[in-house]
């Protein structure tokens, strides 16, 4: 395997940890790059240890509600913002 590919592989493995199980290849689908950035990627979701998968999944959903209070605070109006600012600090 040569250097590109073998680098390819590695990000794969890291990327798996760092994205929390998520994929997320930044290589092209036609290169090789992008099959040795999969296969890094598989390897290591093979090698997980079950409870690093559940902590990904218990984080992904904490991630989740935490977008979604932004996203309900995003569409508050400026007073709406300054109402509830107001209720918190009482």
């Amino acid at each position: 395997m040569n250097r590109k590919r073998e680098k390819a592989y590695r990000q794969g493995m890291e990327s798996f940890y760092d994205n929390k199980g998520k994929l997320s290849n930044p290589f092209a689908k036609s290169s090789e790059e992008h099959w040795e950035f999969e296969r890094g990627w598989a390897q290591a979701l093979r090698r997980a240890p079950e409870s690093t998968m559940k902590e990904f999944e218990r984080q992904s959903k904490t991630d989740d509600l935490a977008d979604q209070k932004k996203r309900k605070l995003m569409e508050m109006t400026k007073d709406q913002v300054k109402l509830a600012y107001k209720r918190m600090k009482g």
